[in-house]
C-alpha cells in the first residue's frame, strides 16, 4: 500500500478528512452560522413602573437561513419583542428586550433560545437591572 502510485487520470470519488475538520468545513460551507452576540445585558437603574429597552444583534454568517426560536425570558419584568426570527445569509436582526420593573429591587434573569446552527443549537443571554423609586 505504501508503494501504490496514484494515476492522475483516475477519478477520486471521496477524500476522507479528519472528522472534526469535516464537520467544521460542512458547517462553514452549507448551513446557518450564528455569529457572536452579546451574552450579558445590564439595564442599570430604572425607575419603578417605567421601562428601558436594549437590543441584541444576531448575524447569520452562513449560506442558509438561520432560524432562532423559542425565545423565553425567565422573569416577566424582561419582555421580548419576538419569539421567533429567520435571518437570511449575511443579514442581521435585532431582538428588543424591555425591562419593566414593578418593585424596588435588583432583578436577574436569562433568555434562552434555540437555533438551527449545527455548532450552536441553544443559547442564553443573561440579564440584570435594578429598579429604583423616585
Amino acid at each position: 500500500m505504501g508503494n501504490d502510485k496514484i494515476d492522475p487520470c483516475q477519478s477520486v470519488s471521496r477524500v476522507q478528512l479528519p472528522r472534526a475538520e469535516t464537520e467544521e468545513r460542512l458547517a462553514q460551507r452549507r448551513g446557518a452560522r450564528l455569529a457572536s452576540y452579546q451574552a450579558y445585558v445590564n439595564f442599570g437603574n430604572v425607575y419603578i413602573h417605567t421601562s428601558r429597552s436594549q437590543f441584541i444583534i444576531f448575524r447569520n454568517e452562513g449560506n442558509r437561513p438561520l432560524t432562532l426560536r423559542n425565545f423565553q425570558s425567565s422573569h416577566p419584568v424582561f419582555q421580548l419583542s419576538e419569539n421567533f426570527m429567520v435571518i437570511q445569509p449575511g443579514e442581521t436582526r435585532m431582538l428588543r428586550i424591555t425591562f419593566l420593573p414593578h418593585f424596588g429591587q435588583i432583578y436577574s434573569a436569562s433568555i434562552s433560545f434555540s437555533s438551527n446552527d449545527p455548532r450552536f443549537s441553544f443559547g442564553n443571554i443573561f440579564l440584570t437591572g435594578q429598579a429604583i423609586s423616585d
